[in-house]
Order: C-alpha cells, then sequence, then structure tokens
C-alpha cells in the first residue's frame, strides 16, 4: 500500500528574502530556496481554520476601496473575484481596414467554419509603446491603504509586485529582427506564512490584486480563511518521505522537499458536491524534482522539472486518512476503495483507461476497460474482439479537512478496442490528452468537469487519451493528411477520425514538459514506466520513446525524426483545432537555448490561434485551476472570459505558487492576430493566421 498525496504546484527560483524586488516567479521558486533538501522537524503545529472566506457587507467595503463597482464583484463561497475584461491585459488595437487582407483572412475563415464571428483587429503598437505602467512602491502602497480602509489584515502576508509583459517578434523581410516589449498591467501578490516561516500555499490562501497604467484595479481574487495554532503533529523524517515518492520519479531525478501548508480551495473542486470546509489546515512536503534531457541532435542537456507534488508530512490519523483499494475484473474492471482516519465525509475521483472512470464518484466503481487498436489493411475486427494489456486503476481519496490521498493498482485485463469516430468533431468540441494517469487524474477531471459544465456550452468531449492511450503521434499531421499511416503513436494521427488534437476545437495537455518538449505515452505502457515516449518542439523534429516500442522492451532509446511543421491547425481534413493548452512546466519559457517561444513552437502553428502554457513549474492540485479556466472561458459564473485572460485569471486564483501563466499566437499582416477570442459561442474569435501569411509573433507572461 502506497499512502501518499500529490498537488500540482508550480516553479520558482530565489530566497524570500528578495520577495519583495522580485516578480512572481520569485514567489514560486522561493518554496525551493535554500538547502537542496527540507529540514525535517520532529513535530509541526495543524491550524485550526476559525473563519473561512469573505461576507457580503465585507466584500461591499473592500470594492468601496478599490473603486471596483460593487454590481460587478463576483462573491462565492467566501472567495471575492473581479475582473475587467477591457482592462485586464489590456493591448490596444485597431481595425483592419485593407481589403486585400480582409478577403484573404474572411476567406481562411470560411474554409474553417462559415458560422464563426470574426475580429479582424490589429496590434496598435504605436499606442502600446505609450501605454502607461503603474509603478510597483504605488501599487503596493495603494493596495496597503486599501485593505487597511476596508478592515482587512494581512499582518502574516509578504507582498510582492510584477508585470504582465508583452513582447512581439516580426519575421517580415521590413522588421526583420525587430522587437516590442512593454509591460501591461501591474499586479500585487499576497504569501502568506505560518508563524513558524512556513509558507502558506494553495488557492484558499490567495490575495492579488491587478492595476491598470490608470491605477484602476481590473483583477481581484481574495480568498483566506483565519487561522490559529491547534494541536502538533509529529512530521515524517524526510528520508521516509522520499522512500514514498521514489516511485513518482526516474531513478536520474534530483528530488528535494520544502515543508509546506496546503490550504485547499473555498469553492468546490472536482469531485465534490459542495465547498471544502476544512477544521483543520495541516503541513506537507512539497517535492520538487529535476531530471536531466538530452537533446539528440545538439547533445544539450535540459532540465525537466516535474510537476511539484505534495504528500501530507504527518501519518497522524486525527488529520490524514488511511486509504485502501481493491480491484479485480478482466472484461470488466471492479474497483472499491475502503477510507479511516482523517475527517469524513470523503469525496472520490476515479481514474482508468475508460474516461466513464471518472463519471463515477461513490467508493467504488466498475467500467470496461478500452484500447486504441490499429487496424492492419484488409483487416476487419469483430465488434466484441479485446486485447490483453496491463490497467492501472486509481483513486484520489479527499476528506473534509481536503487532505488528498492517491492510491493505484495495476492489474492484466482485456481492453475492448475503442471504436472509430466520424472525423472532426461539432464546432464547440474539446478533447484531453492525460499521459501520467492516475497521477494526474484530478487535474483533468477538474478540465472536463468545468467543460462539462451544465448549460456553459462547453460542447461535445470528441475524445480523451490516458494514460498509454496517450500518444505523441496525436499531436503529429501525418502524411498524406487524413489517413492512418504505420506506428501512428509516433508518426502521426493528429487529424484521423477521432484520435487526434486536430479533431476537437480546443484540447487540455495534462503532462510533464520542459522548455523543448513534453512528456507523453504509447502502446503498452504502465504508469510505472511514465514517461515512455516525448515530443520535442518541431526543430528538433524528434519523437523521443524510450524504454518500450509498442509494447516490447528496448536495449536503447529509439529517435523518430518528425517533421511536424504545420500540424496545429483547424483547416484540412477532420481539422477543428484552435486553441491548444499546454498543461505542463515549462513549456512557454521565456528564454532558452532553443531560443524563445515562437522559435521553438511557432513552426508547428498550422493556423493554431492560442498556445497556452507556464514560463515555469506547475503543481499538481485539486483541479481546481483546470476547473477555474474552462468555467471563465464558459461564462459558467460570471460572463465568458476571453480564453488569454482566463488562463491567467485561473492561475491567480491558483496563486503564484502554481506557476507563471503564459501564452503566445501568431501575428498576421498589419498585425492582425488571435490574442483576443472567446470561445465558440461565447464571442468572437481572430481569423486562421496559415503560416505563409505570419508576419511574427506575439508572447504574454506575468
Amino acid at each position: 500500500m502506497r499512502r501518499f498525496s500529490f498537488v500540482k504546484t508550480w516553479k520558482g527560483s530565489e530566497a524570500f528574502s528578495v520577495l519583495l524586488m522580485m516578480a512572481g516567479v520569485a514567489i514560486l521558486m522561493s518554496l525551493f530556496a535554500g538547502n537542496a533538501a527540507a529540514q525535517s522537524e520532529p513535530a509541526l503545529p495543524v491550524y485550526e481554520v476559525t473563519r473561512a472566506g469573505m461576507g457580503d457587507v465585507q466584500a461591499r467595503k473592500l470594492a468601496g476601496a478599490l473603486n471596483i463597482p460593487a454590481d460587478r464583484l463576483l462573491l462565492r463561497d467566501g472567495v471575492v473575484s473581479f475582473v475587467d475584461p477591457n482592462g485586464y491585459l489590456f493591448v490596444p488595437t485597431v481595425p483592419v481596414s485593407d481589403p486585400a487582407i480582409l478577403e484573404k483572412l474572411r476567406a481562411t475563415a470560411a474554409q474553417e467554419r462559415p458560422e464563426t464571428r470574426l475580429r479582424l483587429q490589429a496590434i496598435d503598437f504605436a499606442a502600446l509603446e505609450k501605454l502607461p505602467v503603474m509603478g510597483t512602491e504605488t501599487a503596493l502602497k495603494k493596495t496597503a491603504e486599501a485593505f487597511a480602509s476596508a478592515g482587512l489584515r494581512l499582518e502574516s502576508a509578504k507582498p510582492a509586485t510584477g508585470h504582465a509583459k508583452f513582447t512581439a517578434t516580426f519575421t517580415e523581410a521590413s522588421n526583420a529582427g525587430a522587437s516590442v516589449n512593454h509591460e501591461l498591467n501591474t499586479w500585487v501578490n499576497y504569501e502568506f506564512f505560518s508563524k513558524g516561516g512556513h509558507p502558506l500555499i494553495g488557492p484558499g490562501a490567495q490575495v492579488q490584486v491587478t492595476y491598470n497604467g490608470a491605477g484602476t484595479v481590473v483583477q481581484l481574487n481574495y480568498a483566506t480563511r483565519e487561522l490559529k495554532e491547534g494541536p502538533t503533529v509529529k512530521v515524517l523524517p524526510e528520508e521516509e518521505a522520499r522512500e514514498r515518492v521514489a516511485k513518482l520519479f526516474p531513478g536520474n531525478a534530483r528530488i528535494s522537499l520544502k515543508l509546506v501548508y496546503w490550504c485547499p480551495p473555498l469553492r468546490r473542486a472536482p469531485g465534490q458536491k459542495e465547498p471544502i470546509s476544512p477544521k483543520f489546515i495541516i503541513p506537507w512536503y512539497a517535492i520538487n524534482s529535476k531530471i536531466p534531457v538530452t537533446n539528440p541532435r545538439t547533445g544539450t542537456v535540459s532540465e525537466l522539472r516535474s510537476k511539484v507534488q505534495l504528500i501530507p508530512a504527518t501519518d497522524d490519523r486525527r488529520f490524514v486518512p488511511t486509504v485502501h483499494l481493491r480491484v479485480s475484473g478482466r472484461e470488466r474492471v471492479e474497483a472499491a476503495v475502503e477510507v479511516s482516519g482523517g475527517r469524513a465525509p470523503y469525496t472520490y475521483v476515479w481514474a482508468g483507461s475508460n474516461p466513464v472512470a471518472s463519471e463515477q464518484t461513490g467508493a467504488s466503481i466498475s467500467y470496461v476497460p478500452l484500447v486504441r487498436a490499429v487496424p492492419r489493411p484488409g483487416i476487419v475486427l469483430p465488434d466484441n474482439v479485446t486485447l490483453a494489456r496491463r490497467e492501472t486503476v486509481g483513486v484520489t481519496v479527499t476528506d473534509a479537512n481536503g487532505v488528498m490521498i492517491h492510491e493505484s493498482e495495476a492489474l492484466t485485463v482485456a481492453s475492448h478496442i475503442v471504436p472509430f469516430g466520424k472525423g472532426g468533431g461539432p464546432a464547440a468540441s474539446y478533447g484531453t490528452e492525460s499521459p501520467r494517469e492516475p497521477d494526474f487524474a484530478v487535474d483533468r477531471v477538474g478540465w472536463q468537469n468545468g467543460m462539462a459544465s451544465p448549460g456553459a456550452g462547453g460542447g461535445t468531449q470528441v475524445f480523451a487519451w490516458l494514460a498509454d492511450l496517450a500518444w505523441p503521434g496525436d499531436f503529429i499531421e501525418p502524411n498524406p493528411p487524413g489517413t492512418l499511416v504505420a506506428t501512428p503513436w509516433i508518426n502521426g494521427d493528429a487529424d484521423y477520425s477521432n484520435w487526434g488534437v486536430n479533431t476537437a476545437a480546443v484540447v487540455l495537455n495534462n503532462t510533464d514538459g520542459w522548455a523543448e518538449g513534453f512528456d507523453s505515452s504509447q502502446p503498452g505502457a504502465t504508469i510505472a514506466e511514465y514517461a515512455t515516449a516525448e515530443l520535442q518542439y518541431p526543430s528538433a523534429a524528434d519523437t523521443v520513446v524510450t524504454g518500450l516500442l509498442n509494447g516490447s522492451p528496448t536495449a536503447t532509446t529509439q529517435y523518430s525524426n518528425i517533421n511536424y511543421n504545420g500540424s496545429w491547425t483547424p483547416v484540412g481534413p477532420n481539422d477543428q483545432l484552435l486553441w491548444l493548452i499546454m498543461d505542463a512546466c515549462d513549456i512557454l519559457d521565456a528564454a532558452d537555448s532553443a531560443g524563445p517561444p515562437s522559435q521553438r513552437w511557432g513552426p508547428a502553428f498550422g493556423g493554431l490561434h492560442l498556445l497556452t502554457g507556464f514560463d515555469s513549474e506547475e503543481q499538481v492540485g485539486d483541479g481546481s485551476f483546470e476547473q477555474d479556466f474552462a468555467e471563465n472561458m464558459l461564462g459558467v459564473s460570471g460572463p465568458p472570459q476571453q480564453i488569454v485572460i482566463a488562463w491567467f485569471n485561473a492561475a491567480a486564483t491558483a496563486g503564484m505558487s502554481h506557476g507563471v501563466p503564459a501564452v503566445m499566437g501568431a501575428l498576421g499582416p498589419g498585425g492582425v492576430c488571435d490574442q483576443f477570442d472567446y470561445y465558440l459561442g461565447k464571442g468572437t474569435q481572430g481569423p486562421t493566421i496559415m503560416p505563409p501569411a505570419v508576419t511574427g509573433w506575439w508572447y504574454i507572461h506575468d
């Protein structure tokens, strides 16, 4: 039995001594400042919750102090939030008026989907350069005065300030090598600490205010609990904590630990019918891992920093549940879990090869295991055929204090073949890639729950590829397009039937990554062998398969040279992809030896509108970030937000320690772009900018 939990945490850098001077990444990096290994303590207090969230009267006082219209302030489950869709991440624009450009852009849109509501706006670079920016000291002072005026005291918090930054680089001949850099909004973020100096992290300990250049508040998130010191618990020795997580990482991983207090969200998270109302906040170990990754072309060694994971730092059964998982079955998987300790009631998030496993929320599940089988020419498989494979079943149990415990077991099953679909999905459609299942299941379920919000218009889920059913080939357009090539898990199936990323309008890729690539899986790989496949950035042009090859052991790493330039596209057979959501560490790091994000990932754009990611590590969490992003985009609890705003706003809600959000896209003729896209049915979209029309790239990060 493995008794550990994980929650997704984002990357960081230096010590808290420079916190006041550094931007958002410093907050995250500080979690692992000082010694590479955590200093174990014999005992630490748990903290008793005396009050959670904010009431209506105090919320109105805060709105008045910050000059936010009270009718635009959202108060839900004690969380106070606000976002100005016209001011947050504001970049000035001008309408596209050139008739030749208009005709070309509209023709591409009609080829993509005739019902598209086009917004043909170009970035006004002259106005951007004149855009005022609020100073950080002014923002700090103004925020402190507003909180004091509203009667809010933040003695245990340390503020940090920074700016969202916009960069544009141009590739057209007249502007070769030219670039534009400008700061946008100014944010103030508060990081909380226990009396012993340990960071309080998570969506339940977050306060952030963002200002435009005129000093107007354009974004607010306030989610805290009042705590008092409670009973002490014995802390696990560091070496024992390392042993418990050893199976989560490869043998060459360098692991460091830090003692923190994880604060769950005040609002409902995936698998929960009601918001969590913890009585106690317990200590955790935040686990940071660094794994060397070698570029096969250059020999350059990069560092893959896995999503930061958390395990309870104590075994005290008053606060930490004990979980026993039983699995059985062959053509149908049966699983049940017994839980004791901690604080009832418990909620459950299940994971298996079949996405319907996660739709079951009780203490037991039953489902048919699935497999992707590649048909051979001239062979028709009967409907009832099954294939033997290893299946990993997982469950994440969350008690009423928000303490999460993860268990998984593997068994040999007879998996049923996933039926082929009819091609690209409907206009409003989404897909999911999640190779590190069941470990990252709660994040994936958060995304799916958000997109499936009743009446929200998320559309149809076209595919959900989990564990060894998630392949690097899903991101590669086959040659010729629309066909099923040999070894599609390596050579491409991006637009085949309902298989690859191009067959849905928006796709979440829930995995580990680094600046030059991301992890995936392959047929026959078990979670113990994750990650058995990688997809490197297009210029590297390599699909890397390690340890296995189609389920069979290999002596050496396999490198397959693949040209997937232009693969991410909404134009072509079965192609629907507009927005690719990289829920992975470091994918959009601003600086890397292979060049900026546009140089690394731009070649894969074949009309893709937006690529989101992080300029830092990320955090394995409770799925609330992914759910918030989907719900922001769809307008579940307010007006629908532009996709870029929805991404950054969800990151602010999760906390700066969750990671540094980033997004990139193409510039077209005259500076036209897709930065201001809404989801389908929620507002307008920009034009599809096909590679011949790309004149540059834009990039925003906090």
